[in-house]
Formats: C-alpha cells, structure tokens, sequence
C-alpha cells in the first residue's frame, strides 16, 4: 500500500466515510465555508474528532467549526489531501494555494505551513504525507527564515519535521540564497538552536562524503516514532 493511502480498521467501508451528515468548517477572516463529511473529517482528525463528540463545543454539536485564525490556502490543502489522500502535483501548487498576505510562498515553504497546520489539527496522515513529499518530490530549496521562525514557534521542540527543516537548509543553502531573497535581516530573528543544528549537519555531510543531508524519509518516520530530540540527532549526525 502506498505510503499516502488510507488505512482503514475494518470496521467502516470507505463508502461510510461519504454518507451524511456534512459538517460546515468556517475558515479565516472571511468565514469561508466548506462542507466536509463528518466521518471522514472525524476519523482523520483527532482535532475534529474531539471537537465534533464533545459537548464542549457547542458550535460543533450544532454542525458548524470556526477556524477564525487558519488560511483559507492551507485548509484548501487539507482538503484536497482529505479526500485524496494526497496532493495535487507539486509544479500546481504556487497556481492553487495562493497566500496573498505572506511573501517567499515556495512550495517547500508551503508544506512548513501545511505540517504547522497537521500537527496542531492533529492529522497524522497528512504529517506522514508533507515528509514524504519533501524528501520524494521537492528538492534543491532551502526555507526562507520567516518559515524557519513560523515552524520553531509552532512546533514542538522534539518535531521531525523541525529536523527535516534544518536538513534541506544544510544541503540547499548557498550564500546567494540570503543575498538575493533579502534574507540577511529576517536571519536576525531565527532561533539559534536552528543555526547550531544547521552547522552539526553540514559538518556531518563533510565528513561522510558529501552525501545527501536529507535523510530517507522512514528515517523521519523513525523521529517521529522516537521522538526528535538532541540525543536521536547527535546520534543521527554521527552516522
């Protein structure tokens, strides 16, 4: 089975997944609406999950989910990988996924916002979906720092994905990339843990050869399993 399917327990055909009743997700400044089938949403989701059994939100008994502070692009996004589950071809994305208030949208930069978004919503297959695209599909861009900073304030410190940041950043960064993009100042504002993390992998890929920084993505997996925390890395970064 591909590494993006759906798997499912047995104990609902996939047709059950698409029956009534929909649910209406309020999405951004805007409000605007989608309409989404509530097993589906409930079994991908352990936000929503939550939320629509719990009497806790009563918008949510009544049928409708506010996400006042979530981008109607990246929701686009959850919701063609929902009912996918997978992602339009990457070369679209910048057509599709238009993000008109942020600067630097490149794809890479795209699934930091959409992993950002997974881990807080709680969406595990989409999370195993954005790694997969980012060591499978996407390569030769290094994140811009404003990225950096969105992913280190809205990530846990023990995120694999915040390891597979400072890996493209090693094997992709060149000085030009932060001359030409106007990235010398925003650089100011990146955590240092990211800097110090960026200087042991170079280090390692010298020393072994100038491979690939980026690891194979069932080594991400692995982080997440285990947890991504210093001593998996340093372990990691000796070989």
């Amino acid at each position: 089975m591909a590494d993006n399917a759906m798997v499912y327990d047995g104990e609902l055909a996939v047709s059950d997944f698409l029956k009534p009743p929909l649910v209406i997700v309020k999405v951004g400044p805007d409000a605007k609406e989608y309409h989404i089938h509530k097993e589906l949403l409930m079994y991908c989701s352990g936000f929503f999950r939550g939320a629509l059994s719990s009497e806790a939100f009563k918008s949510a008994q009544d049928g409708v989910i506010v996400l006042e502070d979530v981008e109607t692009p990246t929701f686009d996004a959850f919701t063609d990988w929902l009912y996918g589950q997978k992602f339009p071809q990457w070369e679209i994305w910048e057509l599709w996924y238009t993000y008109p208030d942020r600067k630097h949208v490149t794809v890479f930069n795209m699934l930091i916002l959409w992993y950002v978004f997974a881990d807080r919503f709680l969406v595990p297959a989409m999370k195993k979906t954005i790694v997969h695209a980012a060591t499978k599909k996407i390569g030769g861009q290094a994140p811009h720092y404003e990225y950096v900073d969105y992913a280190w304030a809205n990530l846990p410190p023990n995120s694999p994905f915040l390891q597979l940041i400072v890996d493209f950043q090693a094997e992709c960064w060149t000085p030009g990339f932060d001359t030409n993009n106007g990235e010398e100042v925003q650089a100011s504002t990146v955590p240092q843990e990211f800097f110090y993390r960026v200087m042991k992998r170079m280090g390692w890929k010298r020393d072994n050869g100038n491979i690939s920084a980026i690891r194979q993505c069932y080594e991400y997996d692995e982080l997440e399993r285990g947890g991504a925390n210093e001593a998996s890395d340093e372990k990691s970064d000796q070989g």
